[in-house]
């Protein structure tokens, strides 16, 4: 077997503060925070509760994955952001969402598409810089028929000439030392492609609690167990636009994962979104046609017409999911990020 190698590390320590402060805003441009985030579950409000910790952190565009929504049946719009879910096969794994900022003035995302119900496709449209052509993936451990790869291989040939590729998500692999045959497939195909683990190329966040590159971490028998199956991976060329690109721990959601957030430089391509924006809504092939509507679509449009929209009154009683609610998410959440999260804490959580 081939001995791996590792893209070199760059940066040291003192470099996390100038990076984060590179990666707010320039004279000339400004940055779109995208990131992957394994959530575990999205089932009983779990997409709520991530889309809330996402715009908490000021991610713009995210990847979720093991949504595990077998149906249509979830929402739609949750915390400003725009939900798309694919139908995963099984409550228990599976599944990927798309999350992104409606009318964000530095980005538009575009041909969003599923290929199976582990793998999602976008083109990220930054108006004068580089576009992005993304594909959010979860490849199952048990995936041994490579049934979510070739999904991800089909993502790729439909990848536009002109976009650099990105693939994020959770693959479930360790691409430094493959350990069997399975990782070594997924590993050669990512060499394949020309892409590398951008988190290797900018300085870990360290702090008193939280160290390394890890993503996935669980307490066993009083011992904290750990590795990094998420990866963030793009080309060389992609690599010049990002200015920052690691593991983060978002608060405020219950999961033993961490997110992979990265920053991309966008560089004066405001205007150049405005005047994007306005030929697409002239172009008649980007509006689609519309289709005749039946009688009993047209007597329900006439009788929308005569009625008076009442003005929406804010109360706090009007969110379906209360502050009272949030603040056990978030004590929920808390508990699991510092091994806290037994059985006995579970069942007082839910009697509340």
């Amino acid at each position: 077997m081939p001995t791996p190698v590792s893209p070199p590390h760059v940066g040291e320590e003192a470099a996390v503060a100038a990076t984060d402060a590179a990666s707010r805003t320039d004279a000339s441009g400004t940055t779109i925070s995208i990131c992957t985030w394994n959530i575990q579950s999205g089932r009983n409000g779990g997409l709520e509760s991530a889309c809330r910790a996402l715009d908490l952190s000021n991610v713009a565009v995210a990847v979720l994955q093991e949504t595990k929504i077998t149906t249509d049946a979830y929402t739609k719009r949750s915390s400003g952001y725009i939900v798309q879910a694919s139908k995963a096969t099984s409550v228990r794994q599976g599944g990927v969402a798309l999350c992104y900022k409606d009318e964000h003035p530095d980005f538009q995302l575009e041909e969003q598409r599923f290929y199976g119900p582990n793998v999602v496709a976008f083109r990220l449209i930054t108006g004068r810089d580089k576009n992005f052509y993304c594909v959010g993936a979860y490849i199952p451990p048990s995936d041994d028929t490579q049934a979510a790869l070739n999904d991800v291989r089909a993502a790729h040939a439909a990848c536009p000439k002109g976009f650099e590729f990105m693939l994020l998500g959770d693959l479930n692999i360790n691409l430094d030392a493959p350990r069997d045959t399975r990782e070594e497939i997924i590993a050669e195909q990512c060499d394949a492609w020309g892409v590398a683990c951008m988190t290797r190329s900018f300085a870990s966040t360290r702090t008193r609690t939280i160290k390394g590159r890890w993503t996935w971490r669980q307490l066993r028998l009083g011992r904290w167990v750990s590795s990094k199956p998420d990866y963030l991976l793009a080309t060389p060329r992609a690599r010049k636009r990002l200015r920052v690109a690691r593991p983060r721990q978002l608060r405020h959601h219950a999961t033993d994962h961490r997110a992979i957030v990265a920053k991309i430089w966008v560089r004066g391509g405001r205007k150049r979104m405005e005047t994007y924006r306005r030929k697409a809504r002239r172009n008649p092939l980007l509006r689609g046609l519309r289709k005749p509507l039946r009688q009993s679509e047209m007597l329900f449009e006439e009788l929308r017409s005569t009625i008076a929209r009442r003005e929406e009154r804010s109360h706090p009683r009007n969110s379906w999911i209360s502050e009272g609610t949030w603040a056990l998410v978030d004590t929920r959440a808390r508990l699991r990020r510092n091994g806290g999260l037994t059985g006995r804490a579970c069942r007082q959580s839910s009697r509340h």
